[in-house]
């Protein structure tokens, strides 16, 4: 089995930032720089069989939680299926300090991390593959 993460940035929105854009640069929002990030990011999981056939694709959702004052807190939730795995909740603080693209391919690879731990509790053999918003790859493992 394979398992390809990859952040898309597909660009949807009419605010969408570019991926070289600084996180630096992008204009003050309502809502947290990182939440906006980690949503445009549009991280996706591809689960393919050996053979190469695509058996399930799905997009991970990043929430943010807000304290008794209001306050955003600064770790936001990673949260996405993987059919092979079940549902997986990452807790990640966004690297706000470079590129967009920068920041999206660090939500792609704390994701696949959590993958990577979950195989390996489970037992399960697997390669995972990280690619980038530009399709370069970003990392490989082989549990």
């Amino acid at each position: 089995m394979q398992i390809v993460v990859q952040s898309k940035l597909a660009g949807t929105r009419r605010d969408s930032p570019r991926p070289d854009s600084l996180c630096a640069d992008l204009p003050i929002r309502r809502t947290p720089l990182s939440l906006h990030l980690a949503d445009e990011a549009q991280v996706t999981v591809t689960e393919t069989s050996d053979g190469g056939d695509v058996l399930s694709t799905h997009t991970v959702r990043a929430v943010i939680g807000a304290g008794p004052d209001d306050e955003f807190t600064r770790e936001l939730r990673l949260l996405g299926e993987v059919p092979a795995l079940g549902l997986l909740d990452v807790a990640h603080v966004v690297d706000v300090s470079g590129t967009v693209a920068g920041a999206a391919a660090g939500c792609a690879t704390a994701f696949a991390a959590a993958i990577a731990e979950r195989l390996i509790d489970s037992g399960t053999s697997a390669r995972i593959v990280v690619l980038d918003h530009f399709e370069s790859q970003i990392a490989e493992v082989e549990i």
